[in-house]
């Protein structure tokens, strides 16, 4: 059984993660790009950001439950 340590540290490190990813993605787009595009750029740069702070949950939960 996990211990709630190691999920809550696994949860910081993919928030964190998912946060990094999406200003490091919103920057290289550039808000000027994200205004023409509009709304479906803001939900995809979410989603991507989201899924890969997931990914990065998961991989750090795996790496502390060792």
């Amino acid at each position: 059984m996990l211990e709630p340590e190691s999920d809550v540290g696994a949860s910081i490190i993919g928030g964190l993660a998912g946060m990094t990813i999406f200003f490091i993605v919103y920057a290289n787009w550039g808000p000027e790009d994200i205004q023409l595009v509009g709304f479906p750029a803001l939900v995809a740069l979410f989603l991507i950001s989201a899924v890969a702070g997931r990914c990065v949950h998961l991989v750090a939960l795996a790496w502390f439950r060792r």
